[in-house]
């Protein structure tokens, strides 16, 4: 058997690979690339200590406020960390009310999620970039608390905002700031009767990092011949080398960007293995695929989106880059031997940047 004429492709802002066969025992690795993002809706816990009557009429435990997304525009990632890299004036908007509550409201906190940092800011979803927040009316950034001795008041509707990004860390990617960023809440009554949520995408965040791209839309890699019999013998195929080139740029001069890439089983999406299934147009049987690392670990396949069995290339500057792999058949039945024939499969990956 042969496995013959790997064929990688592109994909716009990811790596498609794309391997065919020719011959007794060839492998088709068709590496392409989706991605599929999933927002999980926060679910509140049903609150009746406090009731918010909007003007409409609705009544609901809390109310959810709304921010504009926005773009940052390109800026240095390089500026000293705790600088200002974002600064944004706007309204927060939603509903107004009426909020009564059966005791009285305590310590009131304004905060965003998580805790502050030494810089007063909230980690985002972006490495080296947390966010603060404040009320235009106020000096005071987020976490902000009082006491209130009140049991029931008017929610305005809108209110004037100031928001910061600021650099906590190496930035080293770009993305989206997006969903929930705050809340009020009344501390001693545990309830919340306020959240605040980025519209959209969210904020698009912008450093003049390097972006990557293949330099071939298609790499023939091609695998030594093996027989059956061999492959039963000696349970694995010879390694055959091949590399993923790329090139890296236009990042500001000393920046870089960290590239991950996670391997997905197209046939069996579920398979968390080190063997890639064949497909269903296969005629081989118990054979499979091993692809290995510069490191000499065996990949293991996860799924497109997430960070399971997701592993770091590096982190790269303004230069090329080769992801360096091997790949060999190997026998996937102790007692069964692999019959020769058509051997394809079909995997996908997807490079990122964080």
């Amino acid at each position: 058997g042969k496995l013959e004429n790997w064929k990688i492709g592109k994909l716009e802002n990811f790596q498609r690979y794309q391997i065919s066969k020719r011959n007794l025992m060839p492998v088709i690795l068709r590496f392409l690339c989706t991605s599929l993002l999933v927002a999980v809706p926060m679910v509140a816990k049903a609150q009746d200590v406090c009731t918010i009557k909007l003007d409409d009429g609705r009544l609901v435990p809390t109310v959810e406020l709304q921010i504009q997304s926005w773009e940052t525009g390109d800026f240095d990632p390089s500026v000293p960390v705790g600088s200002v890299i974002n600064l944004k004036n706007l309204r927060v908007s939603g509903p107004g009310g009426f909020i009564q509550c059966k005791r009285t409201m305590g310590r009131t906190l304004y905060s965003g999620i998580g805790q502050p940092d030494r810089y007063g800011t909230f980690k985002t979803s972006i490495a080296g970039v947390g966010i603060r927040m404040r009320m235009a009316s106020s000096g005071s950034w987020w976490p902000l608390s009082w006491y209130d001795d009140r049991t029931n008041y008017f929610l305005a509707a809108a209110e004037d905002f100031v928001v910061e990004l600021v650099k906590t860390g190496p930035i080293t990617a770009g993305g989206y700031i997006g969903g929930l960023i705050g809340e009020a809440r009344y501390v001693d009554l545990q309830h919340t009767f306020r959240r605040i949520y980025i519209e959209g995408r969210g904020i698009a965040v912008e450093p003049r990092v390097p972006t990557c791209k293949l330099n071939t839309p298609l790499v023939p890699v091609y695998l030594d011949s093996i027989s059956a019999s061999d492959l039963m013998d000696n349970g694995k195929g010879p390694w055959k080398d091949f590399s993923l080139s790329l090139a890296c740029a236009g990042g500001d001069i000393g920046t870089s960007t960290r590239m991950f890439v996670v391997f997905s089983d197209a046939q069996n999406p579920a398979n968390r293995s080190t063997t890639l299934s064949l497909s269903k147009d296969s005629v081989a049987k118990n054979v499979g695929i091993e692809i290995q690392r510069e490191n000499e670990e065996l990949v293991s396949f996860g799924p497109e989106s997430g960070e399971v069995n997701q592993w770091m290339v590096g982190e790269f500057g303004n230069e090329p880059v080769n992801i360096k792999l091997k790949a060999r058949y190997t026998a996937t039945s102790l007692v069964q031997e692999p019959t020769p024939g058509s051997a394809n499969a079909d995997a996908t990956f997807v490079i990122s940047y964080k």
